[in-house]
């Protein structure tokens, strides 16, 4: 939570009660374009966040561009801080 805060100002931070990832929407200004694709050439591992999202029964789309899944399960402490750095470098 600490690394998103400090690496991802203007992001919302969406905490559960249990579970193993915070879920982050990132700003609108965040450049999200083929963000899993030029995360994987930072050895950065994310699913795009459209794939979290339901089908919308209206003909748009929904907007998970900017949402992120970050796990923190299986990480140790300073995994994460550099995962959330290499990610605030891509946006």
């Amino acid at each position: 939570i600490e690394s998103v805060k400090r690496e991802l100002p203007g992001s919302t931070m969406y905490l559960s009660e249990g579970g193993f990832f915070v879920g982050v929407m990132l700003p609108e200004n965040a450049n999200t374009e083929d963000l899993a694709g030029r995360a994987k050439e930072r050895n950065l591992i994310l699913t795009p966040g459209e794939l979290f999202f339901a089908d919308s029964d209206e003909s748009q789309q929904p907007r998970g561009e900017r949402f992120v899944r970050l796990p923190f399960c299986a990480v140790t402490t300073d995994q994460i801080e550099e995962g959330v750095s290499r990610l605030a470098g891509l946006l």
